[in-house]
């Protein structure tokens, strides 16, 4: 046999072989890719859906609490006892207003931190205890929204100015003579720590964090903190998409560490505020990094088996071949043994079939009438 020979004869065992281990682990390779990319796209779709839900949950209970508030101080702005204690704002009845607004605050007593009644200058006529009469709200940005909307505002976040108040929000609620003519507010000031407690309780038992801002991006809530001074982030773009009544979920942030997280943004209903869910992506995808180590787990040894089936197959490929070899290198030395030989030789199989016939043989054959 020549070189060449050897060579395809070599090739028809180990050429198979090749080619099944390759098809087979390619195979296997592009099998749990789709499954690990489909169910990571499947996965992270229902992470934001329920990062979304969460943060429209939380956004719903804060615009329901201020809602609230602003819902009970508006049932005592109607009264017509506190009406009428202001009917004469020159001689006003600061008793009976004193004793309206501590009313009130006692029915808030969880949630604020004092209520005020102010007159249509911004003066503080009657309020809680702490609070000093006389006091001009006048500057402030809810005073000027009631007295030129006549309509309720609940104010952007501020440091209360009573003595040793927290940062609260104010809701100013418009009180009307009988001509629809406003003629003083109900200030009430709400500490925000009803609203920190919620949060604080939703993201317990959760790996997410919270924050609440109001309508010029001033964070009021923060779970796991209880923010004191008036810190702005409205440059933050979530924040300001929120701001702009955008809602979405996003996977492009990362925290103060560096480490990347998911975020929900959603505008609180009816405040203006804006409200942020975050969660770190290695907690939110732990199922993603799950599935793939378990589809790892199943396609390796499979990719080992295929590629021992595809060596066995190369054996015995290459022992069929090497049989096929052998044989066919006997025939060629009986073939040249016999052609060799002067004396008529025959080389017959079991059924009596001709396989080799030398020359003497054939002249033979022919003497006698036999087809050679």
């Amino acid at each position: 046999r020549t070189d060449e020979d050897a060579l395809t004869g070599a090739r028809r065992w180990w050429l198979p072989s090749v080619l099944f281990c390759v098809l087979a682990v390619v195979s296997l390779v592009g099998l749990s890719y789709l499954v690990e990319t489909r169910a990571e796209a499947a996965i992270r779709a229902e992470v934001g859906i329920g990062l979304s839900n969460s943060a429209s949950l939380i956004a719903d209970v804060v615009a329901g609490e201020m809602g609230g508030v602003e819902d009970v101080a508006a049932s005592y702005a109607r009264r017509t006892l506190l009406q009428s204690a202001l009917s004469d704002p020159a001689r006003p009845d600061v008793v009976e207003l004193n004793r309206q607004v501590a009313e009130l605050g006692d029915v808030l007593s969880d949630k604020i931190s004092a209520v005020v009644l102010v007159d249509t200058a911004g003066a503080v006529v009657a309020g809680t205890p702490g609070v000093v009469a006389g006091t001009n709200l006048s500057d402030l940005d809810f005073f000027q929204q009631v007295m030129r909307t006549g309509e309720s505002y609940v104010s952007e976040a501020l440091v209360g100015r009573v003595q040793g108040s927290p940062l609260v929000t104010t809701v100013g609620v418009p009180v009307k003579d009988a001509a629809d003519q406003i003629s003083g507010m109900i200030v009430v000031g709400y500490s925000l720590e009803d609203l920190q407690r919620f949060v604080d309780d939703f993201v317990s038992d959760q790996d997410i964090g919270v924050t609440v801002t109001d309508q010029t991006g001033v964070v009021i809530v923060e779970s796991g903190l209880s923010p004191a001074t008036a810190v702005s982030i409205a440059d933050d773009p979530l924040v300001a998409a929120a701001l702009a009544g955008e809602r979405g979920v996003t996977d492009e942030t990362s925290d103060a560490a560096g480490e990347p997280i998911i975020s929900a943004y959603v505008p609180v209903p009816e405040l203006g505020w804006t409200l942020i869910v975050e969660e770190h992506q290695a907690h939110a995808y732990a199922e993603v990094h799950a599935l793939a180590n378990n589809v790892r787990v199943i396609v390796i040894p499979l990719a080992l088996v295929f590629v021992l089936a595809g060596v066995a197959l190369a054996l015995s490929l290459r022992a069929r071949d090497r049989a096929r070899n052998q044989a066919q290198r006997l025939a060629h030395i009986n073939r040249a043994v016999i052609e060799a030989t002067h004396e008529a030789m025959t080389l017959a199989d079991t059924h009596g079939g001709v396989l080799i016939r030398n020359e003497p043989a054939k002249e033979i054959c022919s003497a006698l009438g036999i087809t050679p």
